[in-house]
């Protein structure tokens, strides 16, 4: 999945990369393959949130856990907006587990145009 979001990243105008972690794992995978954009880590977890901060290219933030699938796809969006890193027409790449609330391996990846 990392190779697949660096691919994305050199291949796109993508913004940014976006992906909801718990252990923080993804994040860091992503970061070792350098790709073309920042990426923003949200976490529920305050540890996990200091740990990324190691990391190059990662930018942690702590988030409330999503609800569903949809739900995540909303935060990961409106997080990143907020956090001033994408605006309004913005391409980012999203990676996350599904279903949520579960310890799956990430499975998801998902480009969408900032609203």
């Amino acid at each position: 999945m990392a190779s697949a979001v660096k691919d994305a990243t050199n291949s796109m105008n993508i913004k940014l990369v976006v992906t909801l972690t718990k252990t923080g794992h993804t994040a860091r995978l992503i970061s070792k393959y350098r790709p073309n954009a920042d990426i923003l880590a949200l976490t529920f977890d305050e540890l996990t949130e200091r740990g990324l901060m190691l990391n190059w290219g990662v930018i942690p933030m702590l988030t409330d856990a999503p609800s569903s699938t949809d739900d995540m796809f909303e935060i990961a969006e409106r997080k990143a907006v907020e956090a001033g890193l994408v605006q309004s027409g913005d391409d980012i790449v999203i990676v996350a587990g599904v279903p949520v609330g579960e310890a799956v391996r990430t499975n998801t990846m998902r480009i969408r145009t900032v609203r």
